[in-house]
């Protein structure tokens, strides 16, 4: 009885999901890890034919959509949308925001996960090579580049940093 109490709500979130899809603006710019910067970004996933499909990363979309909003009509009532499919956005240099990514109070500048999809914007390292010692601990190779670890995450959980006496 339960279960059958909940259709109505998943048959909502469902309709509510597509709703959203279709007011999409038609130059909405998709993002997505197996995009292409040298794409338009106009289509949320890869054509068939491989020549056209979403951008690969965040900072290619930013600069598009400020060449989009240079050439848009200035009485825009419409917002103008980044839409980020689901996967690893990995950020290699903080991405920066001015005052011209805001738009207008008529026509702001709207970053977006695609409708139930869930994106992950990463600033970290990931850390490979790991290797079991004698001791029974796992070590990697600590890039020299790397300033000091504030966090550690291992398969998405927060741990402590590893300490030895």
């Amino acid at each position: 009885m339960e279960v059958l109490a909940l259709i109505p709500a998943l048959l909502f979130i469902i309709a509510a999901s597509a709703h959203l899809q279709a007011d999409l603006p038609d130059d909405a710019l998709y993002v997505s890890p197996e995009g292409d910067d040298a794409w338009s970004g106009l289509l949320a996933e890869p054509a068939p034919d491989g020549g056209d499909g979403p951008l690969a990363t965040l900072a290619t979309a930013r600069d598009r959509a400020r060449a989009l909003r240079a050439s848009l009509d200035a009485d825009r009532t419409e917002p103008l949308v980044i839409v980020l499919r689901a996967g690893r956005y990995a950020l290699p240099e903080p991405l920066t925001l001015g005052p011209e990514d805001s738009g207008t109070v008529a026509s702001p500048l709207v970053w977006m996960a695609y409708p139930g999809e869930e994106p992950v914007i990463s600033g970290g390292v990931e850390l490979a090579g790991f290797e079991e010692t004698p001791e029974g601990w796992w070590r990697a190779p600590y890039p020299d580049e790397l300033p000091d670890t504030i966090s550690l995450y291992v398969n998405g959980v927060r741990r402590g940093r590893p300490r030895r006496p």
